[in-house]
C-alpha cells in the first residue's frame, strides 16, 4: 500500500515552471523585427505564424504551436534531455505552470508586501517617508495595504515560531512519574 510516488506529498510542485525555461514572445519579436509567414526559431525549428485582423485595422501575429496547432503568444523550449520530443511548445502542451500557482497564502502576502515596498520607495531623508512626487491619498493607501500584508506575514511567522518552540521543548514529566537517573 502506498509505493513511491503515491499520495499527496510534493504534488504542489509537480508541474514544470514556465519561468525556468527559455521562451519566445511574439509581441517582442513583432516590435523588434519585421516578421514574415514562416519564422525560424533557434534549433532550425520552423514555426508558422498566423495573422489575425484587429478591430480598428492592422494585423496581430500569433505563433502556431508546433504540437497542438493552437494560436499562442509565447512558446517555450524544452532542453533535449527533458522529453522524447524536444523543441518548442505552448504551456498547455508542455504541462507547465507559473510559480504563482504554487504559492500559498503567506507566500502571496510576502510577494505583495515586497511589491508594495518597491512601489512606495521610501524616502529616508523625509520624516514621514513619503516620496516627494507621490500624492498623499496614494501614500496612505499604499501604507495601509503594506500594513495589512505585513500583519499577515508576521502572524504566520509568529505561528510558525510557536510550533517550533513546541517541537524544540523537551517533553514534560507527568506528576507522580519517576524520573530516570542517568549514571
Amino acid at each position: 500500500m502506498g509505493g513511491i510516488g503515491s499520495g499527496w506529498f510534493g504534488r504542489r510542485g509537480s508541474k514544470l515552471m514556465a519561468e525556468d525555461f527559455p521562451s519566445v514572445d511574439i509581441r517582442k519579436l513583432a516590435h523588434e523585427y519585421r516578421l514574415t509567414d514562416g519564422f525560424i526559431l533557434a534549433g532550425n525549428v520552423l514555426v508558422d505564424l498566423e495573422w489575425v485582423a484587429c478591430h480598428y485595422g492592422g494585423k496581430r501575429p500569433y505563433f502556431k504551436c508546433p504540437r497542438c496547432e493552437g494560436r499562442r503568444l509565447i512558446l517555450y523550449r524544452l532542453p533535449s534531455g527533458m522529453e522524447r520530443k524536444p523543441g518548442y511548445g505552448c504551456k498547455k502542451c508542455l504541462n507547465m505552470g507559473n510559480r504563482s500557482e504554487n504559492e500559498g497564502r503567506v507566500d502571496l502576502a510576502r510577494r505583495r508586501l515586497r511589491k508594495l515596498h518597491e512601489r512606495a520607495s521610501y524616502d529616508d531623508t523625509r520624516r514621514d517617508g513619503k516620496p516627494k512626487w507621490m500624492r498623499w491619498p496614494t501614500w496612505r493607501r499604499l501604507s495601509a495595504q503594506m500594513g495589512e500584508a505585513a500583519m499577515e506575514v508576521f502572524d504566520w511567522d509568529e505561528k510558525m515560531m510557536h510550533l517550533l518552540r513546541k517541537v524544540k521543548e523537551p517533553p514534560r514529566c507527568r506528576k507522580g512519574a519517576r524520573q530516570r537517573s542517568t549514571k
